[in-house]
């Protein structure tokens, strides 16, 4: 073809005159989209040969020589006729290859933005990537064009910066995998003019007030509760309920929640912690929570349900927190309907989510929230273990506008499960996980003996997590369970500077 290999063809014999062409392509980054093929070219009586360096595949920077041939005549009139008419029927088209431009605000690292072998999750060739994160990790090298290690919870720093990045280079997508950075994400598309979620969305997977009415006005059967405003709220739900939950309406991973169970505690809670419409109360669900995380693409839902083996405030009491897939049909049955009703009451039709709801005896669900982000803890590698399917990755390409299923690979497991261990801080004099560590599909241990180990406040992120998977439903309840109770991690006090032992 016009795009191959030279071909060549004998001169006619009446060619006394010969004219070779370079035919150049337009400035700028491009791709061939269609070309005329050479033998289309030796159709032409006075074509002798052709040839073109470019080909369909990758992208090219013009001007370039996009096509070579040449033409022989019995005089120079006629060749340069035949020029005319063969250039005149040439196809030639192509597409603009500037590379999208993709702004990220990250907390955790180039794990959100590349694949297992460092390898970059978006085309280079087609997108820009450049990165603000907060990351304690190194950012430099790591498949972004340009990164920045930077306060991501600060607005007004990561709109300085975001429009400084957006000046060089204007900015045409923004994405983010961190359920606080939905909202600076979205307000950053609405400042700079890029598609995707807008603030109103956001706030329907941030907000648990506006959560609760949307669920209420779709029929979807929530717990009893308001925002609170006065402290008679509080009050009147507990004399009502007489166990209460008091949550944030924005917060996430658990931070912030209380379980009240007698008057001195709803007391206490009211005379330090309340603020007017800063917090949601609840009367008590009895039940299981379970999480339902799935990946929604052009009508397609891609999920997964797990049952946490202790509830999520497992972090406060500084306990492992674990969950395993649900192995019962009537339970999965159960969340797949109550997911579907979320995805339309929430006018999802591509994203990623991840929904709490308590399940009674009853095998009934009761809504406790939905997050527009991949879950923490084990979840990523335990959907990516059932499913196949990345859900940092389905998140960043949900963003930049791409199909979230892009990369899927096969499952290796029916079931998954996982455990996270959280500490108060302090140094790590003591740790030993060889119970479990050789049977982990996912492990991670990010402390050595001698670091100092921050107190995690939120249940999405621990001081060691492991992740399982097998064919069988016991199997992963047992590995879970010895998890839970056979990895010795101990803390002791950091030392203070200057004191004995300080800086070892």
């Amino acid at each position: 073809s016009a795009l191959g290999r030279p071909v060549a063809a004998a001169l006619p014999d009446a060619g006394r005159v010969a004219v070779q062409r370079h035919v150049l392509s337009g400035p700028g980054r491009f791709r061939v989209v269609a070309a005329t093929g050479a033998e289309e070219l030796y159709d032409w009586p006075e074509t002798a040969f052709v040839r073109s360096p470019l080909d369909r595949e990758g992208v090219h920077t013009g001007p370039v020589v996009r096509l070579e041939y040449t033409v022989a005549a019995p005089d120079a009139v006629r060749a340069e006729q035949a020029v005319a008419r063969i250039e005149r029927a040439l196809l030639w088209k192509t597409e603009p290859a500037d590379r999208t431009h993709v702004l990220l605000l990250d907390r955790i690292g180039p794990g959100v933005w590349t694949r297992d072998d460092g390898s970059p999750l978006l085309d280079p060739d087609r997108y820009r990537v450049s990165v603000l994160s907060s990351s304690a990790g190194n950012t430099t090298g790591s498949a972004a064009d340009f990164a920045a290690r930077t306060d991501v919870f600060d607005p007004d720093g990561v709109r300085a910066l975001a429009g400084a990045v957006h000046a060089l280079y204007p900015v045409d997508r923004v994405a983010t995998i961190s359920e606080r950075l939905l909202e600076p994400a979205a307000e950053l598309r609405a400042r700079l003019g890029t598609p995707g979620s807008d603030p109103a969305t956001a706030r329907k997977f941030v907000d648990k007030a506006v959560m609760k009415r949307i669920a209420r006005r779709a029929g979807i059967r929530t717990a009893d509760g308001h925002l609170v405003h006065t402290p008679e709220d509080v009050t009147g739900l507990f004399a009502r309920h007489g166990r209460v939950v008091v949550k944030p309406r924005d917060g996430s991973g658990s931070y912030g929640v209380s379980v009240l169970s007698d008057a001195r505690q709803v007391e206490r809670w009211v005379r330090e912690e309340f603020t007017p419409g800063t917090h949601l109360c609840e009367g008590f669900v009895a039940g299981d929570m379970c999480h339902i995380d799935a990946v929604v693409h052009d009508g397609e839902v891609i999920w997964d349900v797990s049952r946490y083996v202790s509830d999520t405030l497992a972090v406060s009491r500084v306990e492992p927190l674990s969950s395993i897939t649900v192995a019962d049909s009537a339970v999965r049955a159960a969340a797949r309907e109550l997911l579907g009703r979320v995805v339309d009451a929430w006018q999802v039709t591509a994203g990623v989510l991840h929904l709490e709801a308590f399940l009674d005896e009853s095998g009934c669900f009761t809504f406790c929230e939905v997050a527009g982000r991949p879950g923490g803890a084990g979840i990523r590698q335990a959907f990516l273990a059932t499913t196949g399917v990345d859900l940092f990755h389905a998140k960043i390409l949900t963003d930049v506008g791409l199909d979230p299923r892009a990369g899927r690979v096969a499952p290796v497991g029916a079931y998954a499960g996982w455990t996270v261990h959280f500490t108060v801080g302090g140094m790590l004099l003591d740790f030993d996980d060889s119970a479990v560590a050789q049977e982990a599909y996912y492990r991670d241990v990010p402390y050595r003996i001698g670091d100092v180990v921050p107190p995690q406040p939120f249940s999405g992120t621990g001081a060691c997590t492991y992740v399982f998977t097998h064919d069988s439903h016991e199997e992963v309840r047992r590995l879970v369970a010895s998890a839970e109770h056979e990895v010795r991690l101990v803390i002791g006090l950091e030392p203070n500077p200057g004191s004995a032992g300080a800086g070892r």
